[in-house]
């Protein structure tokens, strides 16, 4: 009996993959605006790890450098917990917390050595050593004051790393986001590249959701003009393919996520800048040493980045990518397909509309960020599951405003939906999207709260 099972997921996964395989096996860059790097005169670059830079922007750093433009490089995570590498690196099975470090600490001679060989001085390299694969864990940490974040790894609920910026600093949402509004105090950058808000690594996704919140606060506080920002993708389902070392082929978006929001800017890459780039990612020994195929396809003809304004990226009705790996293919009931999130009157009208008819095996859950000048907060609600036998593909939620403190002083709201299968696995988990927060619809929701008192 179980050969039939067997087969369907054989089959289901050979649908996945030969439709993948036929979207990649077209370039398109043809319909991809340029990137203007002449109006860009200094340039900030986040990283959640130690070789994310060096894949998504490694050809724009040394653009940058080669033209004398100010740039500087801050990750926000030593990538510590990366354990399949540490275990190669250190040639030990069994680890222990400082094992971990020394690890960390290694990955940042890598980033640094990679700096060089880009033309970036490593005086312009900044790190705030917080847990790796712990940002999107600090960031939805429910309540203003959350229990600091105590990673498996190095078992530190604060900043272990002497030479880190944030050294010291609790392992929570607050010390994120002052720590890297101080780095946007300090450099005052014209613009800022940080990862894609889609993309699937935890760390990625929430990485530009902290930059985000530190804008808008150090622009309210006056610490700084408000920078452009711009969006980089290193991680959604097998992206990008083919996988591997192909020098004379263009990267491109990847179909779902192309469909899915900002236009797509790319940048072409002379055969020294390649050559820079290719040099620096081999820098980096402890990750090309377990996942060379997936680091060389990044060595491309060009580097592609997409407008991170949170204004283009606020509903009415951001689109999600559906069917972009083979769990969500299999299982339409937990792809998220569609966010619609407003503020209406005084309450937060969310709608998640499911790629199939919704089921109530699945259980979704709203995460809701909010910021003001001074301090964040965090919620996860429980969406309402549907009715045996329903067909509906949205779920709709109404929250009042009062009871996530959005007010005239928030700066930054962000939303998230997630779902789950069975015994708690994850699906599907959309990007983080802004809403618009503004003195207007904050007032309105506020005159409309004191004509019902």
């Amino acid at each position: 009996m179980l050969i039939i099972p067997l087969l369907a997921a054989a089959t289901t996964t050979a649908l996945y993959y030969g439709n993948l395989h036929r979207l990649s096996a077209v370039d398109r860059i043809t319909d991809l605006d340029s990137i203007n790097i002449a109006t860009q005169s200094r340039v900030l670059v986040y990283a959640p790890h130690c070789d994310d830079e060096t894949l998504g922007v490694g050809g724009l750093i040394k653009t940058f450098a080669d033209a004398g433009t100010p740039i500087r490089t801050v990750f926000l995570t030593n990538g510590d917990g990366f354990r399949i590498a540490a275990q190669f690196y250190l040639k030990k099975l069994n680890l222990e917390p400082a094992d971990y470090l020394a690890f960390g600490e290694a990955r940042q001679k890598e980033a640094l050595a990679s700096a060089t060989l880009l033309g970036q001085p490593v005086s312009d390299v900044r790190f705030l050593g917080y847990p790796d694969q712990g940002l999107l864990g600090m960031l939805v940490a429910p309540g203003q004051n959350p229990v600091a974040y105590r990673p498996t790894t190095t078992k530190s609920d604060s900043v272990p790393y002497t030479t880190a910026a944030a050294t010291g600093l609790s392992h929570v949402r607050e010390s994120v986001v002052s720590s890297v509004q101080q780095q946007l105090a300090d450099f005052k950058p014209t613009d800022v590249y940080v990862t894609h808000p889609l993309d699937d690594h935890s760390d990625h996704a929430a990485s530009p959701v902290f930059v985000q919140m530190a804008i808008d606060r150090g622009v309210k506080n006056g610490d700084f003009p408000r920078p452009r920002v711009h969006w980089y993708l290193i991680h959604r389902g097998d992206w990008p393919l083919p996988q591997g070392d192909h020098p004379d082929r263009w990267l491109v978006p990847p179909p779902a996520i192309a469909e899915s929001g900002n236009q797509w800017q790319s940048i072409s890459l002379s055969q020294n800048v390649v050559r820079a780039k290719r040099a620096a990612l081999h820098a980096y020994s402890s990750q090309i040493n377990v996942m060379q195929r997936m680091l060389l396809s990044f060595l491309r003809k060009n580097e592609i980045v997409t407008s991170g304004d949170a204004a283009a990226f606020i509903d009415p009705g951001s689109i999600e990518p559906v069917g972009d790996n083979v769990g969500r293919f299999a299982n339409p009931s937990a792809d998220i397909a569609r966010l619609h999130a407003e503020i209406v009157g005084t309450n937060l009208v969310v709608r998640t509309t499911m790629a199939g008819p919704c089921s109530p095996a699945i259980d979704a859950f709203l995460t809701v960020v909010t910021s003001n000048d001074k301090s964040s907060n965090a919620f996860r609600i429980k969406l309402p599951r549907p009715q045996l036998l329903e067909t509906q593909q949205e779920i709709a939620t109404t929250i009042a405003l009062s009871k996530l403190g959005i007010d005239a002083s928030t700066v930054t709201v962000s939303i998230g939906v997630s779902t789950y299968a069975a015994e708690g696995l994850l699906i599907d988990r959309s990007a983080f999207h802004f809403v618009k927060v503004s003195s207007a619809n904050i007032q309105d929701a506020s005159h409309s709260d004191a004509k019902l008192h």
